[in-house]
């Protein structure tokens, strides 16, 4: 499990890198900003489970585990994802 502050400076870069990412998917979405979990609790109240990003059909709203992001160090792939 990595620490709290970890997971803060992931939000931060991830958050920096969503204007980005936003663009190279798809120029003509008008997507809003991720719902950012910070732990696994927060990703399974937002419905996230099994992965660590998702797009929720219900709502079309992105939900991200910054946490699950940090431990598998997948940090530096945020436009990827």
């Amino acid at each position: 499990m990595h620490n709290q502050s970890d997971i803060e400076t992931t939000l931060a870069l991830w958050k920096s890198q969503w204007q980005r990412a936003k663009l190279e998917w798809n120029p003509l979405l008008r997507l809003q900003e991720p719902i950012w979990c910070l732990s696994h609790q927060d990703a399974r109240k937002e419905g996230l489970t099994g992965s660590f990003a998702m797009i929720r059909l219900t709502d079309h709203r992105i939900v991200i585990n910054l946490e699950e992001i940090t431990e598998r160090a997948i940090t530096d792939y945020a436009p990827e994802v």
